[in-house]
């Protein structure tokens, strides 16, 4: 069932031919009505374990073609179904909730700086005998420095896999269409052009890493946290006086960041069933609130320019009278 690069053949189907895929999963699936009971043939929708050395990239599987497609008369599929609670079961899970915990304990400890931290620190109070003492704020502060250097690491790497990914697809998927025209007979006008054309999409798509919102969020939250580590490193290592607004700026990168990571969480809480609705009713709702705030400034505005032009502290006009009237 498989072709000697281990490319399933329903893979092809559920891109360029949906209905046809339904049939073909029906033939994995059995309802025994009599007894109650269901049997599903997982093992023949898996790629080949054998791969091809001139190629390192794995053949994509019959669950990743279903989920690129969006289609959801496929997900629907009992087949597609209990996949995916056979998967999520045996490994999806512990992955999920160790990523979980671990962003839980990085938004405490993020949490607890900006407590230990006030912007007014070492300006309203004496420091000075805990100058030569390492205290708990310390201990936090390298920590919390410690965790975005490994936050950092993470989405280098994950960037690099997606990008090295995609360009292993392409290559893969070049070689396949490279291979099927050399077999097109010259009468075959349309199959070559077909062909050539799939070709050219192919080499001109790019990398499907930055078109997931959350991977573009992660990013600017990382450089949002560069600029307040910057900040916070020297408001705490530099001598404090009266007057000094570097801590100002500390505290509302501080908390602006803090406020991006907590959201952040939602990532991580998508995946589990009883959060996953709430999270991508609130993604979608995004756009619409947007347009509600956009139409309520056009309309407070101008309303807060009359109001304050006719109402305004230094000179406000009563309409019965047409009176100046001076505070």
């Amino acid at each position: 069932m498989l072709d000697y690069t281990g490319y399933h053949p329903i893979c092809a189907m559920i891109k360029n031919m949906p209905d046809v895929a339904m049939k073909a999963l029906d033939q994995c699936y059995r309802l025994n009505t009599t007894s109650r009971q269901q049997f599903f043939w997982l093992n023949y929708l898996e790629p080949s374990l054998i791969s091809n050395e001139e190629f390192k990239f794995p053949s994509p599987s019959v669950l990743e073609e279903v989920v690129k497609t969006q289609n959801q008369v496929l997900i629907n599929h009992p087949v597609v179904k209990e996949m995916i609670k056979t998967k999520w079961s045996q490994f999806g899970i512990f992955g999920c909730v160790y990523e979980l915990l671990f962003y839980l304990f990085i938004l405490i400890i993020w949490s607890i700086q900006v407590l230990l931290n006030p912007y007014n620190k070492g300006i309203l109070t004496d420091d000075t005998d805990k100058a030569d003492t390492i205290g708990v704020d310390d201990v936090i502060a390298i920590i919390s420095l410690l965790l975005y250097i490994v936050l950092i690491a993470e989405e280098v790497v994950e960037t690099w896999e997606g990008h090295k990914g995609h360009r292993d697809w392409r290559n893969w998927k070049l070689h396949q269409i490279r291979g099927d025209l050399k077999f097109v007979l010259p009468e075959n006008v349309e199959e070559k052009m077909y062909l050539e054309d799939m070709e050219e999409e192919v080499i001109n798509q790019k990398s499907p890493y930055w078109s997931d919102f959350w991977n573009v969020y992660d990013w600017a939250f990382l450089i949002l946290l560069f600029f307040t580590y910057v900040l916070f490193w020297i408001d705490r290592l530099a001598q404090k006086e009266e007057g000094w607004t570097l801590g100002l700026w500390k505290s509302m990168f501080l908390t602006v960041s803090l406020v991006f990571a907590w959201i952040k969480l939602f990532k991580y809480l998508k995946v589990f069933e009883s959060m996953g609705p709430f999270v991508v009713i609130i993604s979608n709702t995004f756009g619409d609130v947007l347009k509600i705030m956009f139409v309520y400034f056009i309309l407070y505005i101008p309303a807060s320019c009359v109001f304050f032009q006719f109402f305004g502290k230094s000179n406000r006009v009563s309409f019965l009278t047409g009176l100046s009237m001076k505070e």
